[in-house]
């Protein structure tokens, strides 16, 4: 965590030192940490599909059901034709059949 913290802070663009942490918070369980970086990777590169990816996952276990939708369908857009993009286009049906929550 350190040394991407020192690469950040040598170079906040980049997306990869972002994308890193981000992964290593998240498996910390230091989802609003984890969620600050993957969007700052996405910042720094927008089509990152492995940081879409990662995000729309995140968001989707956070229960932000909008934003994580978004993100899966750029990540569909970008990567049809793999094997997350399956992944992402039943999670997108299935919270769609989900009842309304407040």
């Amino acid at each position: 965590e350190k040394l991407l913290k020192e690469v950040i802070s040598a170079d906040a663009q980049n997306h990869l030192a972002q994308y890193n942490l981000a992964s290593l918070l998240k498996r910390r369980s230091r989802i609003d940490e984890s969620l600050e970086h993957y969007g700052l990777a996405l910042e720094a590169k927008p089509n990152y599909a492995a940081a879409i990816y990662d995000f729309a996952i995140l968001l989707d276990k956070n229960d932000e059901l909008y934003p994580a939708v978004l993100n899966f369908k750029k990540f569909i857009h970008l990567m049809p034709r793999s094997k997350q993009a399956k992944v992402a286009k039943k999670r997108i049906e299935e919270i769609g059949r989900a009842p309304f929550r407040r």
